[in-house]
């Protein structure tokens, strides 16, 4: 992770915690996973993180639609874990008993992304 950052970007969308409550997922899921329409890119979360209250699938950046650059028209957006986890291009929302490690997490990054405590950083992390 080379720690960059961009601050005050502005993101509205869908809590993913909302949706859920919605599809209510069956006793046996543990996780979400996540694909691209590029069908390359995937990343997953468990439960427990999907339901934070700064996970969103997200549809604006900046008060405008998301660019196709920036990930849009629809994006995941994990506010305290690094860009790597927030998938742009979202095509698949699945529920998973299991997750498996989404595209960089086959490249050897950490699948949990928490900025400041993973892939070798200690950094403090900034709030969303």
């Amino acid at each position: 992770m080379t720690g960059w950052r961009v601050p005050n970007v502005l993101w509205r969308g869908v809590l993913l915690r909302d949706l859920l409550d919605v599809v209510k997922p069956h006793a046996g899921a543990t996780g979400v996973e996540f694909g691209s329409y590029d069908g390359i890119y995937t990343e997953s979360l468990t439960l427990d993180e999907a339901r934070r209250s700064d996970v969103l699938i997200a549809y604006e950046m900046l008060g405008a639609p998301i660019t196709q650059e920036h990930g849009g028209p629809v994006r995941l957006y994990v506010a305290p874990m690094y860009g790597y986890k927030s998938a742009k291009w979202l095509q698949s929302i699945s529920l998973v008993a299991r997750t498996t490690p989404g595209y960089w997490e086959q490249y050897g990054y950490d699948v949990e992304g928490w900025i400041g405590r993973s892939n070798g950083r200690s950094d403090t992390p900034i709030d969303a």
